[in-house]
Parts: structure tokens; C-alpha cells; sequence
């Protein structure tokens, strides 16, 4: 129950995160809480234009932290803590725990945080994916592009 708890913790704060176009820059295992946050944020940046491949952190060279590979990170972090856990928790356990529900989960929690964010009251995962790719085709203002969204109403 621990280790589902803190998977489900780290899930939501990486949809959040992606939500807001927070990028850690730093995600190694040891900055990483047990709690579901993370410490050490050292460089992050909160993106400005839209860029998936946005690295905030001058010394990563190859992008391992870059904003789109976030949650992948998560995962990765979690599979460590899993390894390190199994002399109390069996690994084929908490691995097959993270195979069959992290992505999913994850993909749950970013898609409802983005039907409030764009003012859907049902999924609509096309809507929801045109607008992300023309918001990376454009680079549009991450921020100012949600905050002109809830401006318009219904009468236009």
C-alpha cells in the first residue's frame, strides 16, 4: 500500500507539472521524497513558449530531464525505489504494480487536469491533442494561451 500510495502521489504531481509547464531540472533518484515531491530544485524553469523539448538545466546535455520526458523520469525514479524496497516488498510485485497501472494512471490524471484546464466537461482526447500539437507548432505562450482561453465564453 506504501508504494502504491507514493506511486499515485508521483503521478499527480508530475500531471501537475506537465499541467503547468514546470520543468524540474534536476530528477535524480535521491531528489525524489518518499512523499511524492521532489527537493533540490536547483534550475527549473516554468516554460515560457511551448517547447516538449524545453531543458532547463544547463548541464544536461543529452535531455534526460527536458520537460516531455518528466513523468518517463517519474517511472524511472520509482523502479529504483522499487529495487530498493524489495527486501519488504517483493519487486515482481511493486514492478508489475507500475507495468499495469503508472502510464494509465498517469495519462487519467494529466487528461482530467487538462479537461478543467480547457473548460471540457467530457474527455475529448482529438480536441485535447490538436490543441497540443498547435500549441507546439506555434510556441505559443504556454501560460497567456490558458489564461485567453478562459476568457471566451459562449456568446464568443
Amino acid at each position: 500500500m506504501l508504494f502504491e500510495e507514493l506511486t499515485n502521489r508521483t503521478i499527480k504531481m508530475a500531471a501537475k507539472w506537465q499541467s503547468v509547464g514546470f520543468c524540474h531540472g534536476v530528477m535524480n533518484t535521491d531528489n525524489m521524497s518518499i512523499l511524492g515531491l521532489t527537493i533540490d530544485y536547483g534550475p527549473f524553469a516554468f516554460m515560457e513558449h511551448f517547447d516538449p523539448k524545453l531543458i532547463c538545466n544547463h548541464s544536461d546535455n543529452e535531455g534526460r530531464y527536458r520537460y516531455e520526458a518528466q513523468p518517463e523520469m517519474c517511472l524511472f525514479n520509482l523502479e529504483r525505489l522499487a529495487e530498493s524496497l524489495s527486501p519488504f516488498i517483493p519487486l515482481e510485485r511493486s514492478m508489475s504494480f507500475l507495468n499495469k497501472n503508472y502510464w494509465n494512471s498517469y495519462n487519467k490524471e494529466w487528461e482530467s487536469i487538462m479537461l478543467m484546464k480547457l473548460g471540457l466537461s467530457a474527455p475529448n482526447p482529438k480536441l485535447v491533442k490538436s490543441f497540443w500539437e498547435v500549441l507546439e507548432k506555434t510556441g505559443g505562450d504556454f501560460t497567456n494561451t490558458f489564461r485567453t482561453l478562459s476568457e471566451v465564453t459562449k456568446e464568443g
